[in-house]
C-alpha cells in the first residue's frame, strides 16, 4: 500500500498506473469536473453529455502520456489550474462537436439558448466547483473521524450540518434537537473549529510545501461557495 501524503503523491501514483490511486483520483476530482460541467451546461442541450464529458476528462488525465504525466513532469505548484485547463479543453471539444451537429441540422427555433452563455465565466465556475469539492472532502473527513469518536461527535456534526450547510439559526437547531440553545452554541463553536482544521488538512494536501496561507485559502474557498 502506497503512502499518499499530498495531491502530488496521488497524481504520481495515478500517472504510474497504481490502481488504488487511479481510483482515488477519479473519486477526488471526478465530482469537481462534473460540477463544473453542470454549471457550464446547465439546462442546455449539452447537459445530457455531462457524464460522458467527465469520463473523457478523466481518461485524458489517466491515459498513457496523458495529462497527469505532463502535470507531474512539469512539477507544478498547483494542480487546480492544470485540471481547469484540461477540463476546459474537453468541454470545448464537446461544444464544437455540438455546434457542428447543429450546423448540419435545421436552424434552431427562435429563443433556443446557446450551448454556453456569452457572459459565462469558466474560471469562476471552476473555482466554485473546486471549493465545493474541498468543502465536501473536509466534511467527509470530519464525519469519518466523528464516527470513530462516538455519539457526541456525530451530534456536533449534525449541528454543523444544520447551521453551516442548512443555515438554520441556533435557536431553531436547539428546538429541533431538544437541547439548550447555549449548549448548541458551544457545541457549534467546537465543531466549527474542528471543521476548519479539516479544511486546513485538505488545503495542505492540495498545496504541499507551505505554498499557500491556509486561512487565506479557506476564506477563498468559502467565498466561492453558493
Amino acid at each position: 500500500m502506497s503512502d499518499v501524503l499530498t495531491c502530488w503523491d496521488l497524481l504520481r501514483g495515478a500517472a504510474d498506473g497504481v490502481a488504488a490511486e487511479r481510483e482515488r483520483f477519479c473519486l477526488t476530482y471526478g465530482p469537481v469536473i462534473r460540477d463544473f460541467l453542470g454549471r457550464r451546461w446547465n439546462r442546455r442541450a449539452l447537459a445530457q453529455e455531462i457524464e460522458d464529458a467527465e469520463q473523457e476528462t478523466l481518461i485524458e488525465c489517466l491515459r498513457e502520456k496523458g495529462a497527469l504525466e505532463r502535470a507531474v513532469d512539469a512539477d507544478l505548484g498547483s494542480f487546480r489550474g492544470f485540471l481547469f485547463g484540461v477540463t476546459m479543453n474537453v468541454a470545448r471539444r464537446f461544444e464544437e462537436r455540438r455546434a457542428r451537429i447543429a450546423g448540419r441540422e435545421a436552424a434552431p427555433r427562435t429563443g433556443d439558448p446557446p450551448p454556453v452563455e456569452p457572459d459565462a465565466d469558466p474560471e469562476k465556475d471552476f473555482d466554485r466547483a473546486w471549493a465545493t469539492g474541498v468543502v465536501r472532502r473536509a466534511r467527509q473527513q470530519l464525519e469519518a473521524r466523528a464516527a470513530e469518536q462516538g455519539e457526541a461527535s456525530l451530534r456536533r456534526c449534525e449541528i454543523l450540518r444544520l447551521r453551516f450547510f442548512e443555515d438554520l439559526p441556533i435557536r431553531k437547531i436547539a428546538s429541533k434537537l431538544g437541547q439548550d440553545p447555549a449548549r448548541v452554541h458551544h457545541e457549534y463553536a467546537r465543531v466549527r473549529s474542528d471543521f476548519r482544521d479539516a479544511l486546513h488538512s485538505v488545503v495542505r494536501f492540495e498545496a504541499p510545501g507551505g505554498e499557500v496561507d491556509l486561512d487565506t485559502e479557506v476564506r477563498f474557498l468559502l467565498a466561492n461557495l453558493e
